[in-house]
């Protein structure tokens, strides 16, 4: 079952020196699917290792969403693996959205959303879901500000005992095809005659914005993929009461003041 909402306009072009998601549009627009499918390939993931390794927390679960479903690697794999709850998948890209809609369009446990993770506080879900998936580094292709945002609004998409499943690179790893990162954490790959920029987000940065956004407990898990590339599992697994000894005003005002830090704030 596919819906189509497009919620966002015409991509923005980044302030001087600085970059936005909507900078790595361009990429995903032009790239031809079996190429990318290669991608997958050379980074060890086609089989579906990452997922594999999350098997316990989606296994018996009810709903899982995905965000980036790119040409459906995970629901592919969830599919194959005799998942039997109800799959939601998010892709923005209009290129990669309409292979998608070509595989599991006529597939009643399927829903496929064309929108943007920006305006996810716009989607009207039907449904709260027990895991998501944000994998293969989708966070890293999100700028320092954007980052947190975007885990705080996933965290409202959970249901009361959900868990968030961010995939990442390990510190020093470099990124297939990219420049070594920079001081800032950043680092840019060339291909296509586009820019992807991408920016490395920290163990300590993924807790400490996973406590402020209200869950309960991180785990990280140290992987190496078929083709022995490093990489690193995090669960953010969501709790009802986050800050047993502050009231509910209190705990909102903290959030309120991380939102509102310059760091994350345009």
């Amino acid at each position: 079952m596919a819906i189509a909402k497009n919620n966002y306009g015409t991509l923005r072009t980044s302030r001087a020196q600085e970059w936005t998601n909507y900078d790595n549009s361009a990429f995903y627009e032009t790239i031809d699917i079996t190429e990318f499918k290669g991608f997958a390939a050379s980074a060890g993931i086609t089989n579906g290792c990452d997922i594999k390794l999350s098997t316990s927390h989606w296994e018996k679960a009810r709903s899982v969403l995905e965000v980036g479903a790119g040409y459906g690697r995970v629901i592919n794999y969830l599919l194959q693996h005799k998942f039997l709850g109800h799959i939601t998948a998010i892709e923005r890209c209009n290129k990669m959205f309409n292979h998608l809609q070509k595989q599991y369009a006529r597939n009643e446990n399927v829903t496929l959303l064309h929108c943007d993770l920006h305006n996810l506080n716009q989607i009207n879900f039907d449904r709260t879901f027990d895991v998501i998936f944000w994998l293969w580094s989708g966070i890293t292709e999100f700028s320092f500000k954007e980052q947190p945002f975007i885990i705080f609004e996933l965290t409202k998409l959970l249901s009361n005992n959900g868990i968030l499943i961010i995939d990442t690179m390990p510190e020093f790893i470099i990124p297939l095809n990219a420049a070594e990162k920079t001081p800032s954490s950043s680092y840019t790959c060339q291909m296509h005659n586009t820019t992807i920029c991408g920016y490395w987000i920290s163990k300590d940065k993924i807790e400490e914005t996973a406590f402020l956004a209200g869950f309960a407990n991180v785990t990280h898990l140290n992987y190496t993929t078929d083709t022995n590339r490093k990489r690193l599992l995090h669960f953010l697994s969501k709790s009802l009461v986050r800050y047993p000894n502050t009231s509910f005003n209190e705990r909102t005002h903290v959030r309120k003041i991380f939102m509102q830090h310059p760091i994350y704030c345009s």
